[in-house]
């Protein structure tokens, strides 16, 4: 049994001691549900620990335990190797009230930098967000996740990298990871539950930030372009989408033809349009016609 804040009773402990090596013949829904009991506690990086130090994480999520004693720059991340950031990561959300779902997607946030580093032959981790990604579908399948968890989670490993530098992309790449997976049902005044993808990205990048040396250097930026592009984002709700000021079909009327050219025409337009520099049908057809003569 657990204390309300999620620490384990010492009798409990014990108990679990005795039955370590029995923890792979518990179903793998009694071992989510368990998990996220921990994760849905105020002290969910204990908790990962406690797991850690008793052999079970390494039954549960063998690819985080690879990420023991794999080293990082210490001008950026003095708290240690890769594991040792992921649990202090964990215990910067567990400060607030994030969700089981979000405080798993950051303890996995570097799952993949163990494979990085060894594909990289130890030289660098570049690639480790994207090897991350299918080591957390890995996962997640095996903690028998629903879809929509699955379909989240991997989203956010994967893309932690690309929201941590939201600030230097283009506006049209800046507003398709925003409005990613976008709930529409909710207006723009309430942001977060509009881009809830994008809104738990905002909560990993700063659980990453204050878990190094980054601090506040590393998550408001982000957080301040996210707060300058929402007139931006509301500009483009009153134009509709883009789609709907021009597409393929458009294209075929001003005598393109079918196929890779037709396509990359659109996705030019299109990139336009979510930048502010197109913002009315005629701009876009002109453009369009423009683009296809230099074909």
């Amino acid at each position: 049994a657990c204390d309300r804040g999620g620490k384990i009773e010492p009798s409990t402990s014990e108990a679990m001691d005795k039955v370590a090596d029995k923890i792979t013949s518990i179903s793998r829904e009694r071992i989510k549900e368990e998990l996220f009991k921990i994760l849905g506690t105020r002290n969910s990086g204990w908790g990962m620990r406690f797991l850690k130090d008793r052999n079970y994480l390494e039954e549960i999520m063998p690819e985080m335990i690879a990420n023991e004693g794999v080293p990082q720059p210490k001008e950026y991340h003095p708290e240690g190797d890769v594991l040792e950031h992921s649990f202090q990561a964990l215990e910067v959300a567990d400060r607030f009230d994030f969700s089981p779902l979000t405080k798993l997607a950051v303890f996995l946030h570097d799952v993949g930098k163990a494979s990085a580093f060894d594909h990289n032959e130890g030289e660098h981790m570049g690639g480790h967000a994207p090897a991350g990604e299918k080591l957390a579908e890995r996962i997640a399948s095996r903690l028998r996740l629903s879809n929509d968890q699955t379909k989240k989670l991997t989203w956010l490993v994967g893309n932690h990298m690309k929201g941590s530098i939201l600030p230097r992309m283009r506006r049209a790449k800046q507003v398709k990871l925003i409005r990613h997976n976008q709930d529409t049902s909710y207006p723009l005044s309430q942001p977060v539950d509009r881009f809830s993808y994008f809104a738990d990205l905002l909560r990993i990048i700063l659980a990453d930030s204050e878990a190094s040396s980054h601090g506040v250097d590393g998550w408001l930026p982000v957080f301040e372009k996210f707060s300058d592009l929402l007139p931006h984002l509301k500009h483009l709700e009153n134009l509709g989408s883009a789609r709907k000021l021009i597409n393929g079909e458009d294209l075929l009327d001003l005598g393109m033809e079918e196929g890779p050219g037709l396509g990359k025409v659109l996705e030019e337009v299109h990139e336009k349009i979510y930048s502010g520099e197109i913002d009315d049908r005629e701009s876009a057809l002109k453009f369009a016609e423009k683009l296809a003569r230099e074909d």
